[in-house]
């Protein structure tokens, strides 16, 4: 059997042919080049109006309140899209010279990632939620005309078939959409770190419209330190209540929760790092008000 047939698992998240294999097909260096940002476009007004939604400014404030003198981290986002459209990693790259790697399953959404020239690593896969490899039906939206607005309100909805969304689909997919269907390679968490060589990262963010939960279960079991944690989790669409279940089981592998909001975000920081530690201080934290942008 070929290597290949092995991708649908199991196979360890930490077996070398799996890291290799990630190496040599799944990962595209960061560019060289300059920037090919669409905000730099001013006639373009209906990508700048939609670009900063979903809790967009709540993880701006705590990315700039934790990072601000942080310079040459290491970020991994998931669920990028086109990497500037609500990006969370672009000004830690920009302005304070980190690097990372950005992961999007959507091949057309890749193809926009890798036009915007991003300084980090790409890799057009999908998370697994297991501790091995395997492939996924993935569900995306298209426009029904290109005038109904930005086309990356929809596309951010990427999600695997058959999980809590594709049961209750919001009313503007139904509307204004059509669905679109492609497999994608899954990865356990920790084999883009391996393949990488790195052990420490400074923020994950987890944008995966499902399986978050278990997904960063599957790292928090390694020697891999992740200092800062952001995590959409969806516990019920229907209720944007904090899910003190899923609070718990992260805070009991050796995290603290610093904020969530109305938009299922997650902040959490790993409570053996003395720098942030000192910063989450009661005394000195600085709470998100939804006015205090930095």
């Amino acid at each position: 059997m070929k290597f290949e047939g092995r991708l649908q698992g199991p196979i360890s998240s930490e077996d070398p042919r799996l890291i290799q294999y990630m190496q040599d097909k799944f990962l595209v260096k960061p560019s060289n080049l300059p920037y090919n940002l669409t905000s730099n476009i001013p006639t373009n007004w209906q990508y700048l109006h939609w670009s900063h939604i979903f809790g967009w400014e709540f993880l701006h404030y705590y990315i700039k309140y934790i990072f601000q003198e942080k310079v040459n981290g290491f970020f991994f986002e998931a669920g990028a899209l086109d990497g500037e459209f609500n990006s969370n990693t672009l000004w830690l790259e920009s302005n304070l010279n980190w690097t990372g790697i950005l992961v999007e399953p959507n091949p057309v959404s890749f193809e926009s990632l890798i036009w915007k020239r991003r300084k980090a690593w790409l890799s057009n896969s999908c998370i697994s939620e297991e501790s091995h490899p395997r492939q996924a039906l993935m569900l995306s939206h298209k426009q029904r005309t290109p005038n109904l607005g930005n086309r990356w309100i929809f596309e951010a909805n990427t999600h695997e078939f058959d999980n809590i969304f594709t049961k209750n689909p919001e009313e503007i997919e139904m509307l204004f959409s059509v669905p679109a269907y492609f497999t994608s390679q899954c990865f356990p968490l920790s084999t883009y770190f391996r393949a990488l060589n790195v052990s420490v990262v400074d923020l994950l963010s987890l944008d995966t419209q499902g399986n978050e939960w278990e997904a960063i279960l599957t790292l928090l079991k390694t020697d891999i330190i992740v200092r800062v944690l952001f995590i959409e989790h969806v516990k019920n669409l229907t209720d944007k209540s904090i899910d003190k279940s899923f609070v718990d089981n992260i805070q009991d592998h050796s995290y603290q929760l610093v904020d969530h909001d109305d938009k299922y975000n997650y902040i959490f920081f790993w409570k053996h790092d003395s720098i942030l530690k000192d910063m989450m201080h009661p005394q000195k934290f600085k709470r998100y008000s939804g006015k205090n942008l930095l």
